[in-house]
């Protein structure tokens, strides 16, 4: 008889829909919190990309304009990177949050500078760093 209870008394518990609200809640909002913090992720790496970019395209301008030394063009990319390293040539492997740039003369037909700049992008200590890059290269007269 108790073993009879037993068992009508587990089915009746794996029939319940109570807690079902909770499991579900979990679900959506831990859904939810990923997908949020991956924007946010996104959105900071895309910040780093478009300001390193901001900051070899002003290099580049004033070398092109003022036919200035690569080491020039280095401290003008520093200046919009503040705490940027300079290291040519880049590193492979970059400290999590860490700038880097560098600046190359190239003799030729035109002569040419390239110009590049490098962060360690981090995802919330879970892997990485990740290298996100900007590089140009400009004529100059």
């Amino acid at each position: 008889m108790i073993a009879k209870m037993s068992m009508t008394r587990y089915f009746r518990l794996l029939r319940s829909e109570e807690g079902a609200t909770a499991v579900e809640a979990a679900i959506v909002l831990s859904t939810f919190l990923l997908i949020s913090l991956g924007l946010a992720q996104f959105a900071m790496a895309y910040w780093s990309y478009t300001t390193m970019l901001l900051a070899v395209d002003e290099a580049g301008r004033y070398a092109m304009i003022n036919n200035a030394s690569p080491v020039v063009a280095e401290h003008k990319m520093q200046a919009v990177l503040p705490g940027s390293s300079i290291s040519c040539p880049l590193p492979a492997s970059p400290a999590s949050g860490a700038w880097y740039v560098c600046a190359t003369k190239t003799a030729g037909a035109p002569d040419t500078m390239s110009l590049s700049a490098l962060y360690g992008y981090d995802i919330i200590g879970l892997a990485g760093p990740f290298n996100v890059t900007a590089q140009a290269t400009v004529p100059l007269d």
